[in-house]
């Protein structure tokens, strides 16, 4: 769910906000399947599928120094393979 007056995004029960320490949020429950170091501190971190809203989404979470800074999200059941045509869809969810 997301949360427009405060910016957070709850996960699974989990509450998520900028600059959350990743401690604290994998205490929450949240475990990640993917990690991309960057090797500056960045670190990218993949985690779900979760259904928000009736759909299969995938997060990709951005990290400096173990510090929330990013959430981006996928929406995992669509079929389509080209950007132009998941364009759609992403602008509608």
């Amino acid at each position: 769910m997301f949360d427009i007056k405060t910016g957070n995004v709850i996960i699974e029960e989990t509450s998520l906000h900028k600059d959350q320490e990743l401690d604290a949020i994998t205490a929450g429950g949240i475990s990640f399947f993917r990690e991309f170091d960057i090797g500056n501190g960045w670190v990218h971190k993949n985690s779900g599928p979760y259904i928000f809203y009736g759909r299969e989404i995938i997060t990709s979470m951005a990290f400096l120094k173990n510090n929330l800074m990013s959430i981006n999200i996928y929406i995992g059941d669509i079929s389509a393979t080209d950007s132009q045509q998941m364009k759609p869809e992403h602008d509608a969810f």
